[in-house]
C-alpha cells in the first residue's frame, strides 16, 4: 500500500493539463496512469482531488487490480478495513493520545499505513461515538499488535473494553465495485488499469462521465450499482439495497455505456 500525506486539492491551469499547485501547467492528465516509481515522483497524495471549470471531479487512486475504463469502482472493503470489533485497544490510553495501541486478531496481518488517511471509529463501550482521522500506522507484530497513529489527541481516554471499526483511505485499494462485497463506489475508472505494470490513475467522482450500462435505462431515471453486472449501473428500485449513483443524462446500450450525471464526491 502506498504512504500518503493528507489529500490536498489541485487547481484546473487548463481544459485538459493541471499544475499540483495551480499556476504553470506540469504536464499532469487525467489519462495518465503511474508505476509505483512514476508516483513517488509524481508527489501528490493518494486522494489527491483536481476539478474542472465543467464542475467534474477527480481523484487519485491506487488499484489493487486490473480494470477497464468506464466502470465504478470501489475500495476493497475486506483489504482495507476492520469490521466492528470488540476489546482491541491494548491498554488505557489517555485524553489527549495521538498512538493508540492495538493488539487482536483483527490486527493479525496489516501493512505499514495501510489505514493512513483512514477513519478509526469508537464504536462501542469507553470513549465511543468518535470519528478520529488516521496519520499512519505499523506494520502487524508476531503478537497481532500495531500502533495507530492519529492527526488529533482523543477526546474521551479508551481502555480495554473499547471497540473499534476502521475504514481506510477510500481511494486506497480501487477495485471494480461488485453489489455483493465491495458495493461502496467511489468514482468511474478514466481509463484502463492493468495493476502490477501502472497500479496508480485517475478516477472521476462528480459529473458528467460515460459508465457501463446494464439493462434500459430512461433519460432522467435514478441509477444505482448494478445487482448483476459488476461495474455498471441500472435503474434505481426503491426497494434496492445497491448504492445510488446519479442519473442517466443520455441512455446507452445494454453492456454498452451511456451518460450519466454522477454524485460520489
Amino acid at each position: 500500500m502506498p504512504v500518503n500525506a493528507l489529500a490536498t486539492s489541485g487547481s484546473i491551469v487548463g481544459p485538459n493539463k493541471y499544475g499540483p499547485t495551480g499556476g504553470v501547467a506540469t504536464g499532469i492528465s487525467l489519462y495518465d496512469m503511474y508505476t509505483a516509481a512514476e508516483f513517488q515522483e509524481l508527489g501528490l497524495p493518494v486522494g489527491y482531488r483536481i476539478e474542472r471549470l465543467n464542475g467534474n471531479v477527480f481523484r487519485l487512486a491506487y488499484f489493487e487490480a486490473s480494470l477497464n475504463r468506464g466502470v465504478l469502482v470501489a475500495p476493497d472493503m475486506s483489504a482495507m478495513s476492520v469490521v466492528d470489533t470488540d476489546n482491541q485497544v491494548d491498554a488505557a490510553e489517555a485524553i489527549g493520545q495521538t498512538t493508540i495501541h492495538m493488539d487482536g486478531a483483527a490486527f493479525a496481518s496489516i501493512s505499514v499505513n495501510q489505514f493512513a488517511e483512514g477513519i478509526l471509529v469508537t464504536t462501542d463501550d469507553t470513549g465511543e461515538g468518535f470519528s478520529y482521522p488516521i496519520k499512519s500506522n505499523t506494520v502487524t507484530a508476531s503478537t497481532d499488535e500495531i500502533d495507530i497513529v492519529l492527526y488529533e489527541g482523543i477526546i474521551i481516554a479508551l481502555d480495554t473494553t473499547t471497540d473499534v471499526a476502521i475504514i481506510g483511505n477510500p481511494y486506497n485499494g480501487m477495485i471494480i465495485a461488485t453489489a455483493a462485497t465491495d458495493y461502496i463506489p467511489k468514482g468511474v475508472s478514466v481509463n484502463t488499469i492493468v495493476q502490477g505494470t501502472e497500479a496508480y490513475g485517475w478516477i472521476q467522482t462528480k459529473g458528467m462521465v460515460g459508465i457501463l450500462q446494464d439493462g434500459a435505462i430512461t433519460d432522467g431515471d435514478q441509477v444505482s450499482l448494478s445487482d448483476a453486472t459488476d461495474g455498471a449501473v441500472e435503474v434505481l428500485v426503491a426497494s434496492g439495497a445497491t448504492a445510488w449513483v446519479g442519473h442517466c443524462v443520455i441512455t446507452g446500450d445494454t453492456t454498452g455505456h451511456g451518460v450519466f450525471d454522477i454524485f460520489l464526491e
